[in-house]
């Protein structure tokens, strides 16, 4: 899969569940985790390309 969508979370959700932490707070962690990693490195490219043309 492109990126590791979906089988990152997963795994990770799943590792965090397993270690005690609770499924609701496991993927909330990933969604933050996406966006820091994904989606706001993208914003800040678009936003920088917009400012340079």
């Amino acid at each position: 899969m492109p990126l590791c969508l979906g089988s990152l979370e997963n795994t990770c959700v799943a590792l965090l569940h397993l270690f005690g932490v609770e499924l609701e707070a496991a993927l909330a962690v990933m969604l933050v985790f996406r966006d820091f990693t994904f989606w706001l490195p993208m914003a800040l490219g678009i936003w920088l390309a917009r400012k340079e043309a």
